[in-house]
């Protein structure tokens, strides 16, 4: 089994690169973001054009092979020295992302709740909107994320301990 020290450890340091990633592709394009925002705040923004929607698929592809593909890489780095099972490698990732999702929410989430000026926001036509510091809605999206990520973990734990 890893050390949980070491999957903690882990965890956090992917929390720096998906930091960088959050906070330069919203402050860049704030609109690609407008699925992971509050209701309001997407209903006054209005619909993507065409070309934001095809950068949010990009966007979504980069989250999607990089956080993933450093969770592996997380746990091929773990395991150098032991035996993986699929517990101990399902444990491991799964608890690497819950990191990553509650560092999304206590800090990303609610930093961004902190500093952006509802009158002046990066998204125009949603100047005062509740939603800028709406964290019950960041709360939901966290209480669904964290069981949605067995959709890639379950899969990735049995690949890794089969492979490793």
């Amino acid at each position: 089994m890893i050390p949980f020290s070491i999957t903690l450890l882990h965890g956090l340091l992917i929390c720096l690169p998906f930091t960088l990633f959050v906070l330069v592709s919203f402050w860049g394009w704030p609109r690609l973001w407008l699925h992971s925002l509050p209701p309001d705040i997407a209903a006054a923004a209005g619909p993507k054009s065409q070309a934001e929607e095809q950068a949010t698929k990009y966007l979504l592809i980069v989250a999607l092979v990089v956080l993933p593909g450093l969770s592996v890489l997380s746990t091929y780095q773990a395991t150098r020295s032991i035996d993986l099972t699929f517990w101990g490698a399902l444990v491991h990732i799964y608890s690497v992302w819950v990191v990553v999702h509650l560092w999304d929410f206590a800090v990303i989430d609610f930093a961004h709740a902190l500093l952006i000026n509802p009158a002046k926001p990066p998204i125009r036509g949603t100047e005062n909107l509740k939603g800028w510091s709406d964290m019950r809605f960041h709360f939901r999206s966290l209480l669904k994320a964290v069981p949605a990520s067995a959709t890639f973990v379950l899969p990735a734990a049995w690949l890794l301990s089969w492979l490793l």
